[in-house]
């Protein structure tokens, strides 16, 4: 090794940022908003390592109330995927949700409330592609003496498109009671209707289906 020298570098350009404000702090509809990328290198084995760059941006919002507490946020992540070896393609990944959620207090033993989510997911070069929504109404109910009864119940619908298509129905129903303080039950319905499938030409599939059971507890 003598004579010899050995140097190694790295030339490039690293933007990097993380941003983040709030608004209304002191209101009842407080919010915030972010922006961030953060750049790395991940190693993997038995290759080259990959370089990824990280981008994501959001919208945080509430509305602060007793009675019918809400919220709403959106965010969009973007992530490129760069391989160190330059016989590998880069890739891409993006993802954008969106989530609002709301409630309507009655009193405190009867509280029904919404879910509301979308979500846009893009990969490349894997060709995945699909947007989704999914809303998803509750009711809670206390009753009988000192409520100690309960029924919770539950309707989902959810409905993906693209890469891979999903539609799907959801009704359950919960019920619980305490007889006394020795004894309890629990009764639980379920129905189901599904149909899913791909672009690959294959019918889809589907499925209906109906579950009910129950359980009962006495502590000796």
């Amino acid at each position: 090794m003598s004579g010899r020298e050995r140097t190694s570098g790295d030339d490039g350009t690293v933007l990097e940022f993380d941003l983040n404000a709030g608004f209304f702090k002191k209101k009842k509809y407080p919010g915030t908003i972010f922006a961030r990328r953060y750049q790395n290198i991940e190693p993997r084995p038995f290759r080259a390592g990959l370089e990824t760059t990280t981008s994501n941006f959001g919208l945080v919002w509430q509305y602060v109330s007793e009675k019918t507490p809400t919220s709403f946020q959106i965010t969009h992540t973007d992530v490129k995927l760069h391989p160190l070896d330059p016989q590998e393609d880069d890739g891409r990944q993006k993802n954008t949700t969106a989530r609002f959620e709301t409630s309507y207090k009655f009193n405190d033993h009867n509280v029904v409330s919404l879910l509301y989510e979308h979500q846009a997911v893009e990969e490349q070069p894997f060709e995945l592609d699909y947007d989704s929504d999914e809303i998803t109404l509750t009711h809670s109910l206390n009753f009988g003496g000192n409520h100690r009864h309960q029924l919770e119940s539950e309707l989902n619908y959810f409905d993906q498109r693209g890469t891979f298509n999903v539609e799907r129905l959801r009704w359950r129903e919960i019920l619980r009671f305490n007889h006394s303080d020795q004894l309890r039950s629990w009764h639980y319905f379920e129905f189901l209707d599904r149909v899913q499938g791909s672009f690959s030409g294959v019918e889809p599939s589907k499925e209906r289906s109906y579950s009910i059971s129950s359980t009962v507890e006495h502590l000796l």
